[in-house]
C-alpha cells in the first residue's frame, strides 16, 4: 500500500442539518491541529460525535505496478483491515504553501477537505486518485 497521508482523528461536530437521508458532514481534529470535514455515508458507517478513527490516505492499495486509476474488485482482499473506504480524486489545493494548505477531494460526490501543515501535504496534487481508508480506534 502507497500511503500518502496517515493520521487519528476524533470526531467533533456531526452534521445536525441533513441534506440527504444518509449521509452526515462530520468535523474532525487530530492530536497534531490537522483538521478534516469529511462527508459520510452513515447507512454503510454510522458516526458520531466523539468517535475516533485513523485515516489512510493511499495512491496505490497494491505494490504493483498496475494501473489503479480504476476500481479493481481484486484489491478486496487488502482492505478487510478497513471499516470504511472510498475511492476519488484531488480536485483542488488551496491555503499558503509556507504554511497550511487545504486539500479538497471528492469521492463519487462525498466530499473532503483536509486542512494541515502545507511541509506534509506536499505529496499533494490536484488530479491525484487517491483511496480514502478508515479504521475504528
Amino acid at each position: 500500500m502507497q500511503v500518502i497521508y496517515e493520521e487519528n482523528f476524533e470526531v467533533k461536530e456531526a452534521d445536525l442539518k441533513k441534506h440527504f437521508d444518509r449521509v452526515s458532514r462530520i468535523e474532525c481534529t487530530s492530536n497534531y491541529s490537522d483538521n478534516l470535514t469529511l462527508d459520510i455515508n452513515t447507512d454503510i458507517f454510522p458516526i458520531d460525535v466523539n468517535f475516533k478513527f485513523s485515516l489512510r490516505l493511499a495512491k496505490r492499495i497494491e505494490d504493483s505496478a498496475k494501473d489503479e486509476s480504476f476500481y479493481d474488485p481484486s484489491i478486496e482482499n487488502n482492505l478487510v483491515d478497513f471499516d470504511y473506504v472510498m475511492f476519488g480524486k484531488v480536485y483542488r489545493i488551496a491555503g499558503e504553501k509556507e504554511s497550511r494548505l487545504s486539500v479538497f477531494a471528492s469521492f463519487g460526490g462525498l466530499l473532503m477537505k483536509l486542512t494541515g501543515s502545507a511541509q506534509s501535504f506536499q505529496v499533494f496534487e490536484t488530479d491525484l486518485n487517491i483511496f480514502l481508508l478508515i479504521k475504528k480506534l
